[in-house]
């Protein structure tokens, strides 16, 4: 019983645990990837509006957007 007590086994136990958890999260974020998420295939347009909200140039990016949409082939 010595054993049970003893500070390696405590921290054994502790790294084991914390293996477990980190393997079941990296098993449960695989698990979530699919393509539920459809970005509409303007993922870029999405980034530099966060970053224009972050900045506070939404007119910025207003102005930049339109002239993509303008001269879009569609």
């Amino acid at each position: 019983m010595i054993f049970l007590n003893s500070n390696f086994f405590r921290k054994s136990v502790c790294v084991l645990i914390y293996f477990f958890c980190f393997i079941g999260f990296v098993l449960w974020c695989l698990q979530n990837i699919n393509d539920a998420h459809n970005w509409g295939g303007d993922f870029a347009s999405y980034l530099q509006q966060g970053v224009s909200i972050s900045q506070n140039s939404i007119d910025h990016f207003m102005a930049e957007n339109r002239i993509v949409i303008q001269d879009s082939s569609i």
